[in-house]
């Protein structure tokens, strides 16, 4: 997603021109986001880039991962933030947000 949330498809052989695209919409002081999908397809969500790079949001969106503990109707965020954290922390993120907002 960049331009004024304008999301685009593109298959995983795009995966350099959509990393320069996000590259050069962080660039210009925007906001742009991928959506993500776990290796074994089970769900995925929407990871968004704010201005700047350094801070980013994320909102499962696919099937989300669920506490497995009552009050199990809450999204397991920490599941996600463990996964995403050693991924991008060579990014230099100064913050990660997350949300639920499934019952």
């Amino acid at each position: 997603m960049v331009d004024d949330y304008e999301w685009k498809t593109a298959g995983e052989a795009a995966l350099p021109s959509v990393l320069k695209e996000i590259e050069n919409t962080l660039a210009s002081d925007e906001a742009a986001a991928v959506r993500l999908w776990h290796p074994a397809g089970e769900t995925g969500g929407n990871l968004m880039f704010m201005p700047g790079g350094k801070v980013i949001s994320f909102l499962p969106v696919h099937q989300p991962k669920m506490l497995s503990e009552p009050p199990s109707e809450f999204t397991d965020n920490g599941w996600y933030v463990a996964r995403l954290v050693p991924v991008l922390a060579d990014l230099g993120l100064t913050s990660i947000r997350t949300r639920d907002e499934y019952p």
